[in-house]
């Protein structure tokens, strides 16, 4: 055998294990009151865990009604909170979670 039959093995790099993604989702951010600059996209990490009397819906279509356009202005009392916030009373979806005490909804 010459020299260059003989080789040495080759060693393998460990494989490493494929990291599942972490839980994201899109939405649509009201940064402040005031014209539609202050309606950012973001991508927000870790889902949201309802509280009791909530549920999670993965949302697969939305709106805005006149309620939320009135609240990007700062002129509707009824906001949950104050901004920054995610507006949006109307969605259809997919229930993916149920909080404590909900029960008329699967």
């Amino acid at each position: 055998m010459s020299v260059e039959e003989v080789k040495e093995p080759q060693q393998q790099e460990p494989q490493q294990e494929a990291k599942e993604p972490e839980p994201s989702y899109k939405a649509i951010v009201l940064t402040g009151f005031g014209g539609y600059d202050k309606l950012k996209v973001e991508v927000k990490k870790d889902l949201p865990t309802p509280k009791s009397g909530e549920i999670l819906i993965r949302v697969k279509a939305c709106g805005l009604n006149f309620a939320d356009l009135m609240a990007r202005q700062g002129l509707y009392d009824r906001l949950p909170s104050s901004p920054p916030l995610i507006p949006g009373m109307e969605c259809s979806g997919v229930v993916e979670v149920i909080g404590d005490d909900v029960t008329d909804r699967k």
